[in-house]
């Protein structure tokens, strides 16, 4: 859980004596209402010696010791440790090589597209998080979140490069936005251009045009800011799925933290495993590259690029590439440089 569940947890139920958490990443001992909650820290830096002292009279701890130890190179490798670890790697090692799609397309991860233009890996990402959560109009991420720095050339996706596009276990929110805020976080995302700055948004069911020759602050065209296929309401409140990181305001997404939560990280799925479990739950998925996907006559967002063939409709294939999801993500102007 994360701590301000822990703490809800030490102050509402008395019989707990000690709580031990995990999930922030972070080495924390506190105290909350007599209990102590013990936070396990990040990648095995620190580990928990506790000594609790039992009163067996009276059939109560009445003392627990906590010896924060930190992990250091002058600590030698338990070699039966090292053997069974190594047991784990294989199997790690093994499942990173497994194909999880087929690209029909080459996917541009490099820095010099995702921080300065609107990308097809950048639009497959944010597709994907807004079909992770159907109740939000758009989702905004910062290009900093895409970190593969390639060319993913058609053909395999393998779990690997999966992992090499998104490193980190970044936890998902969705919050109330409303669309003055929405201009100024948009402002906040262009203001650096040319710069390959992470700051820079890739998106998904919102479109809007910027001029990079005018001065930070006033480059997007609030004009030009469509939401589903609608022009923005400045008025209006909506819903963005993006991830907790910019919520914190980094990356100069200040505005973000002015916004109310609509879902929370515990009601949310990481951005890994969005993307994840999207292609494992699906046989079948293909881009939509017909008639369907876009009316020629009109300048609509898509709620999601990807067409759904349902497991059921894979009892035909052949292939044994057909079971497993093909992907064919386009650049759509969804971001316009003018």
């Amino acid at each position: 859980m994360r701590t301000n569940n822990d703490i809800r947890l030490a102050e509402e139920v008395e019989e707990i004596d000690l709580i031990l958490g995990g999930h922030d990443h972070v080495y924390e001992i506190r105290k909350v209402n007599g209990k102590l909650v013990i936070k396990s820290g990040t990648d095995f830096r620190q580990f928990s010696k506790i000594t609790l002292v039992y009163d067996h009279e009276n059939r109560k701890i009445f003392d627990i010791k906590v010896d924060e130890i930190n992990i250091t190179s002058d600590m030698d490798e338990d070699p039966y440790l090292v053997a069974e670890l190594n047991k784990f790697k294989t199997v790690l090692e093994e499942k990173m090589e497994n194909t999880i799609a087929i690209l029909d397309c080459d996917l541009d991860g490099r820095f010099s597209s995702v921080r300065t233009k609107e990308t097809n890996i950048g639009n497959l990402i944010t597709d994907v998080m807004l079909y992770a959560v159907p109740d939000a109009d758009f989702a905004l991420i910062n290009s900093g979140t895409l970190r593969s720095d390639r060319i993913h050339p058609k053909g395999t996706l393998k779990m690997r490069d999966l992992v090499n596009i998104l490193p980190y276990m970044e936890s998902l929110l969705v919050i109330h936005i409303d669309g003055r805020q929405i201009y100024r976080a948009l402002e906040n995302g262009v203001s650096q251009f040319p710069k390959y700055e992470g700051r820079f948004p890739q998106v998904s069911g919102i479109s809007f045009e910027f001029d990079p020759t005018k001065p930070s602050g006033s480059r997007v065209n609030i004009n030009s800011i469509m939401i589903q296929g609608e022009p923005i309401d400045e008025d209006k409140l909506y819903k963005m799925v993006t991830k907790e990181f910019i919520v914190q305001g980094k990356d100069g997404y200040d505005v973000l933290k002015e916004c109310s939560i609509y879902k929370n990280t515990e009601q949310c799925l990481t951005l890994l495993q969005a993307v994840n479990e999207y292609l494992e739950t699906y046989k079948l998925i293909q881009a939509l590259n017909n008639n369907d996907s876009i009316n020629s006559n009109e300048k609509k967002i898509r709620r999601n690029s990807l067409k759904i063939i349902l497991p059921q409709a894979a009892a035909n294939l052949k292939n044994p590439d057909d079971y497993v999801c093909h992907l064919n993500p386009q650049v759509e102007d969804r971001i316009i440089i003018i």
